[in-house]
């Protein structure tokens, strides 16, 4: 294994731990609402499809959950290093496949197929555009009635975006750092802001769905990790470049507070970061809404 390969993994790897245990919760959520197979119009020749699979480990679960008979699992992202790592490490599960594809247009062989598309916060890191290619694809590949099981992130809760801010007004009189913040604390994301973008994103997601020709059939929220088991959250140094370096991420996290910062600088400035957020302790880091949505034409 190539020393970049074994980064890129380890990195995704490190930043998906929490996000792979709250995929089985939400797995979990689906089995009590569909107590049984028939509810998915669920057989032996099904297909499901985990899309975004990342490192394949909530494709492998599905693999084996035999709730509703066996079935065959693919599992589809768009990194190959992922879908290298995820074949190697699940091998000897016989009923999951892992692919890569740049273009949505080479997986046209899943055509009316498939009866359960799973996509575990994915669709928050593409543009409007671009989900509405990826809903074209979900119609085009699933059977009439046929679901979509839906992890989609909402943004961090208000304790933990508390300390994002005290983060910030302590790097901000750190002379290191200084010269790349702004004195305006206006450039980090707001709290009043954070919590009406709750509600735009789940609401804007469902319209999405809707106009593409699926209902929603339901809907929940939960907490990253599990709200049963408070805990201190760990963001280690690997989760904050990884937020660092996608732009999209980063402005989602932190507004544009930390933009002046030189790339070459990320790696220290991660350290940093996650030293000072893992002083504390928090019970919950993130929120989601857990959402079903059925294909109807």
């Amino acid at each position: 294994m190539g020393e970049q390969f074994k980064s890129s993994v380890e990195k995704w790897t490190s930043f998906n731990r929490l996000h792979t245990e709250n995929n089985i919760k939400c797995l979990e959520w689906m089995k009590q609402i569909y107590k049984n197979k028939k509810d998915l119009n669920f057989n032996e020749r099904n297909i499901v499809v985990d899309f975004g699979c990342g490192t394949g480990e909530t494709a492998a679960y599905l693999a084996s959950m035999h709730r509703y008979g066996p079935c065959q699992v693919v599992g589809l992202d768009i990194s190959l290093d992922f879908i290298k790592y995820a074949a190697q490490k699940f091998r000897k599960i016989n009923n999951v496949v892992y692919f890569w594809s740049q273009y949505l247009e080479d997986l046209e062989f899943l055509e009316d197929k498939v009866s359960v598309v799973t996509c575990f916060t994915v669709l928050h890191l593409l543009s409007s555009d671009q989900i509405n290619q990826v809903l074209k694809f979900f119609k085009k590949i699933l059977v009439l009635n046929g679901k979509v099981l839906v992890l989609h992130y909402l943004g961090r809760t208000n304790e933990c975006f508390k300390i994002y801010l005290e983060i910030y007004l302590k790097l901000q009189a750190n002379p290191k750092w200084r010269p790349y913040l702004l004195p305006n604390i206006s450039q980090h994301r707001s709290l009043d802001l954070m919590t009406t973008e709750l509600k735009i994103q789940c609401d804007d997601i469902i319209t999405k769905f809707k106009k593409a020709n699926f209902r929603l059939e339901h809907i929940d929220k939960v907490y990253k990790p599990s709200c049963q088991r408070p805990m201190n959250v760990i963001i280690n140094a690997n989760t904050v470049h990884t937020i660092m370096s996608n732009q999209n991420i980063r402005h989602m996290e932190f507004g544009k507070a930390y933009d002046e910062i030189p790339e070459s600088m990320y790696e220290e400035f991660a350290q940093e970061f996650s030293r000072l957020f893992n002083l504390v302790s928090i019970a919950h880091n993130s929120q989601c809404a857990m959402l079903v949505f059925q294909k109807y034409q």
